[in-house]
């Protein structure tokens, strides 16, 4: 994980479920997608990027960070690969790899 003391934080957070063209190539999506049951349901996109504009504004980034929400609200994380360490190391060396971050960045 990243080294402490480096003024990096992290937060990850789930939007919800939200109106957007992910099934843009799909026939059957795009059905489903136009129905009045899914524009009722699913938030518009500017409504799934609130708790990211929330998180990346917010005036003390140490009290969200290695915190994880569903929309705005604070929750642990309810699949156990989420909080697995080893997982999360091999993510992150992935990352730092494929982007050139120094993996102990």
């Amino acid at each position: 994980m990243p080294s402490q003391g480096l003024g990096v934080t992290v937060s990850a957070f789930h939007p919800g479920a939200i109106a957007s063209d992910v099934f843009r190539d799909s026939a059957v999506g795009r059905v489903l997608m136009n129905t009045r049951a899914a524009k009722a349901l699913l938030s518009t996109p500017e409504q799934g990027a609130e708790p990211l504009i929330r998180l990346a504004t917010t005036g003390d980034a140490h009290a969200v960070n290695g915190r994880y929400f569903h929309g705005h609200k604070l929750e642990e994380p309810r699949n156990k690969r989420a909080v697995d360490p080893d997982l999360a190391r091999r993510l992150w060396d992935r990352s730092a790899k494929l982007t050139g971050v120094p993996a102990n960045f």
